[in-house]
């Protein structure tokens, strides 16, 4: 509801009051560490007041908390959610299940919610009955082929939760990138119910093409995805289904040649460079080689 700018000599616009229950986004042109002056804040002092629908909010506490210690006070209702700059979680009914597994000091984060509501931050990290009666949650690993951009180059972000299946089976462990044009903007490994929980950045509406490796398979959805900043694809309920089963919905990158190294683009054709299979030839760009993603530059 304010933004204000740096001029050289002072800071000008609509005048900002900064407050300990407030996020702010803060554009800055090199890299820096800000210093905060002023007092610790008690929780009953600075309550995070939040409307029916999406809010901006601060974390006012000194030490990392568990999502569930954190957001305690918060009287959640089924599938509201919390994200930052990256990572999200979604509300489940029993828990909070997602990418985004903390909340941090020095850091803001939009929270979506049902219903008009407060809470403040607890001042221990002591787990409630709630975290200490969640049910354990599957260690996903990283991915390996697709490499996102640095998400601090986006204002935005939106919400993407999939699922990926074969013949109505999750699919445990495929990597999934999600690319606008030649940039990966994110990529996740699914976890064992086949599902991955991504805030994907951007500044513009686009056209999101979505890559998934499964094993020695790689694939493209025909579909696209488009991209909205604070937009929300899928639910816990209903997520956004990527069925690797479905001849109509998937490109797979197949060989047709004889060649030791296999070049495709994006759009999953095989190409060329300089008359032979190799991609040391090739013009800038991404192109998946025997079944990895590399980058021309």
């Amino acid at each position: 509801d304010g933004y204000m700018m740096y001029d050289g000599e002072d800071w000008i616009g609509r005048e900002l009051t900064l407050n300990n229950a407030s996020m702010y986004m803060l554009q800055a042109n090199e890299p820096t560490k800000l210093t905060l002056r002023g007092r610790r804040v008690s929780a009953t002092e600075a309550p995070v007041v939040l409307k029916s629908g999406w809010n901006w909010i601060g974390y006012n506490r000194m030490q990392t908390m568990s999502l569930a210690d954190a957001l305690a006070g918060w009287d959640v209702r089924n599938e509201d959610n919390i994200k930052g700059q990256k990572g999200v979680a979604y509300y489940d009914g029993w828990e909070w299940v997602g990418s985004l597994r903390t909340i941090e000091p020095g850091k803001g984060y939009m929270a979506m919610s049902s219903k008009d509501a407060s809470f403040v931050y607890p001042t221990s990290t002591t787990p409630n009955a709630a975290s200490r009666a969640a049910r354990p949650q599957a260690v996903v690993t990283e991915p390996q082929t697709f490499v996102p951009v640095d998400y601090h180059s986006f204002k935005g972000n939106m919400i993407v939760l999939a699922q990926v299946v074969n013949n109505g089976q999750p699919v445990a462990g495929a990597e999934v990138g999600f690319f606008a044009g030649d940039e990966c903007r994110e990529a996740a490994v699914t976890d064992a119910n086949g599902r991955i929980y991504v805030t994907i950045p951007g500044n513009e509406s686009c056209q999101l093409t979505v890559l998934i490796l499964d094993g020695n398979r790689t694939m493209q959805l025909t579909d696209a995805i488009d991209y909205t900043t604070d937009g929300i694809c899928g639910s816990p309920l209903v997520p956004y289904i990527i069925d690797l089963s479905s001849a109509a919905g998937i490109i797979e990158l197949r060989d047709t040649g004889d060649d030791t190294e296999k070049v495709f683009d994006l759009a999953g054709r095989r190409v060329k460079a300089n008359g032979q299979q190799h991609a040391s030839g090739l013009n800038k760009g991404v192109y998946i080689v025997n079944g990895q993603k590399k980058i021309k530059k």
